[in-house]
């Protein structure tokens, strides 16, 4: 989970649904509160993806607190 991962062809959903998917699995495997865990991913996501590209609006708004 260190490295970046090759979002070139990334389209936004693409990179909601990767953001979603780490909410569940911080909701469903780690037992965490919803608002926690959409916090959590957005740190594993942002990890992901590197720090140039621009989070998508829904992605900012789930994770703030």
């Amino acid at each position: 989970m260190n490295k970046s991962i090759d979002i070139s062809t990334y389209s936004e959903a693409d990179l909601i649904e990767l953001y979603e998917d780490r909410v569940a699995v911080r909701i469903f495997d780690g037992g965490m509160e919803v608002k926690a865990a959409e916090r959590a991913a957005y740190f594993d996501w942002r990890r992901w993806v590197g720090k140039d590209v621009v989070a998508p609006i829904w992605i900012r708004e789930k994770a703030r607190v």
